[in-house]
């Protein structure tokens, strides 16, 4: 380890005082490159301060408290090794710190990294007391480090935007940190060990494969167990699956991803949304070898930013595509053409010639600018066609109706005769009343329950239908933080335990922290603005703080009881409604009827379609309707 007051000898090799300034001219300067983590994750803290602050071995800094999560090792370990800091009692301007041996580590202040104020002026560790803790208490550790780490982000050339969000992270961590230390006893910092230090993944099951699904995860596992590399070359990379609902190609991407992962194999699955990332990944399932399934969207395999200051590249191509052996791509014909293009060309320059399974319904919601350039491939390349299987959710009805929706657009009278006495009439049933019954069906089946609604402006109305319900006040709203504005809503956020939310960014891709995941609040550290939320089918637990893009500070999150059906198309959801006017002919109201799967449980509510589903294998299992 290198630091400012000392230099590597190789001869010895050991660190060596460097000796004045006199001598630093004329000899060589060890440069140590390191790169760090993501900042919003705990290894960033590990290697900043692994590189950054003086210490003898790298035990030091690790935690000496026993209250804290194993996830936030690195953020603990360091605010425990700031505590041991005591000014020497001798020598000002020297710094010692009690080590887990005999042994102390001593350092003088000027080892500790250069931070400049906003003002010009140094800022310093603190005042020299002669035996004194550096540090009083541990607010004024991490504050101080924060300040270290915020200042040397910014000589890296991040936005001030970005900056903030790093702070609002640490403090949101901090209070975290607080709520584990002021456990009561052992069965409670159990209890919040098990909650965030354990990835909740449900058991692998097995299912009947039909014919044809055989037949594809034959060929996936021929294609990628060649070993001699010229056959390789002369066999096809690229299969294109397609099936109407029910035919299982959801559960076949899984399958294909776990026989691979079983291999020794890495894979990717790609997704159009970040709802559709959270399913898979709540679907994972436990099983040696998960760790090496990522689960991404097609804008965060290409390398996309959102646009903003920090938006200095408009596309790179992806290199991380090389350590994936096998590709499987849901959801197809959702893609854009300029998107489906960048990923078509990169996936073919690929050296290693990985395995591309591309996975498409082109009879269901198409994109909204452009699309067509993902089946032109797919009309040449190696295909299978799955059949649907009628058995796979005890309702050959339902599974009929929704592949007649697939090609013509339902009736008016066809859709009120399958749903017959499930048929909700505006006029007798206030929408307030129905999402209170929604509301009461999760309560009662532990289940969320969600409402699809073709414009955002039938999202805004749901959800705040469904805090009227909650009881939540005006003055509590007015209070509330803001909610993100890329999701078009416009309700501020009201952390109260139970209220079901929708994230909107990418912050931690482990837990589940992604786009479109949807949870409900556990817990508030910090009024509306820092909570914890459990995320629905994983449990995982996520910390949801503020962050500033462009000036504006907002959450990363919005309610989670209504979701346009465009963000839900290819996600599999447990229970909800459909809204959307019967008269309005426009391709969504055929396609909302093809997330259900199931139609014992569908009501319907008239003016605007609002489907009651209990149970979904492509979007929803209890349906309800509404016009």
């Amino acid at each position: 380890m290198w630091h400012r007051a000392r230099r590597y000898d190789a001869v010895d090799q050991m660190p060596k005082q460097r000796g004045g300034k006199h001598q630093q001219d004329t000899q060589p300067t060890l440069v140590v490159a390191c790169r760090y983590w993501y900042e919003l994750t705990d290894g960033f803290w590990g290697r900043f301060v692994l590189t950054q602050i003086p210490h003898q071995s790298a035990s030091e800094l690790l935690p000496r408290d026993h209250r804290y999560l194993q996830t936030m090792q690195n953020f603990a370990g360091m605010i425990d090794y700031l505590m041991t800091w005591r000014w020497d009692d001798k020598r000002e301007g020297m710094i010692t710190s009690s080590g887990r041996t005999k042994a102390c580590t001593v350092f003088s202040v000027e080892a500790l990294p250069l931070c400049v104020g906003d003002d010009g002026a140094q800022e310093s560790v603190g005042e020299y007391v002669a035996g004194a803790q550096v540090f009083t208490a541990e607010q004024a550790a991490f504050d101080y480090i924060k300040m270290l780490a915020r200042r040397d982000l910014q000589y890296r050339g991040f936005r001030d935007d970005r900056v903030r969000c790093f702070g609002y992270k640490q403090d949101a961590n901090f209070l975290l940190h607080q709520r584990v230390r002021s456990c009561q006893d052992a069965e409670e910092l159990q209890m919040l060990r098990w909650h965030w230090d354990v990835i909740n993944r449900p058991e692998y099951k097995s299912f009947d494969r039909s014919t044809k699904q055989q037949e594809v995860l034959r060929k996936i596992r021929i294609a990628t167990s060649f070993d001699d590399e010229e056959a390789k070359k002369a066999s096809q990379r690229w299969l294109y699956v397609s099936g109407a609902p029910g035919s299982g190609k959801s559960a076949l991407i899984l399958e294909g991803a776990v026989a691979a992962v079983k291999e020794g194999l890495h894979v990717l699955i790609v997704c159009p949304t970040g709802q559709l990332v959270h399913s898979f990944k709540a679907n994972l399932p436990d099983v040696e070898g998960v760790e090496n399934i990522s689960v991404d969207t097609i804008q965060g395999v290409l390398n996309y930013q959102r646009p903003g200051k920090d938006r200095q590249v408009r596309w790179a191509p992806p290199t991380a595509l090389r350590r994936y052996d096998l590709i499987l791509v849901d959801e197809a014909s959702q893609y854009d053409d300029r998107e489906w293009d960048r990923f078509f060309t990169s996936v073919r320059e690929q050296p290693h010639l990985p395995y591309c399974v591309v996975v498409a319904d082109f009879q269901q919601l198409q994109p909204i600018s452009s699309g067509g350039n993902c089946r032109m491939p797919c009309e040449v390349i190696d295909y299978t066609v799955l059949d649907t299987v009628y058995r796979c959710c005890g309702d050959d009805d339902h599974l009929l109706f929704c592949n007649k929706c697939r090609y013509q657009q339902p009736a008016k009278p066809v859709i009120s005769d399958y749903f017959g006495e499930r048929y909700w009439c505006k006029r007798d049933h206030s929408l307030t009343d129905r999402v209170r019954y929604g509301m009461q069906i999760a309560e009662k089946t532990g289940k969320p329950f969600t409402w699809l609604t073709a414009p955002n402006r039938g999202t805004h109305e749901i959800c705040e239908a469904a805090l009227r319900v909650l009881e939540v006040s005006q003055e509590e709203l007015a209070a509330g933080f803001k909610c993100d504005p890329a999701s078009k809503s416009t309700l501020p956020i009201v952390a109260k335990t139970g209220i079901m939310l929708r994230l909107t960014r990418n912050f931690d891709k482990t837990r589940g922290f992604v786009n479109g995941a949807v949870g409900e609040v556990v817990e508030s550290l910090r009024g509306n603005a820092v909570f914890v939320v459990r995320l629905v089918g994983t449990r995982n637990l996520v910390l949801v703080h503020p962050m500033e893009e462009d000036g504006q500070l907002f959450l990363p999150c919005c309610y989670g009881y209504a979701t346009t059906i465009r963000r839900a198309q290819g996600a599999s959801l447990d229970q909800g409604c459909t809204m959307k006017s019967l008269s309005d002919q426009r391709p969504g109201v055929k396609i909302m009827f093809s997330f259900l799967s199931h139609s014992r449980s569908c009501v319907v509510h008239a003016t605007s379609v609002v489907g009651f589903v209990s149970q979904l294998s492509l979007v929803l299992l209890h349906c309800a309707f509404v016009e």
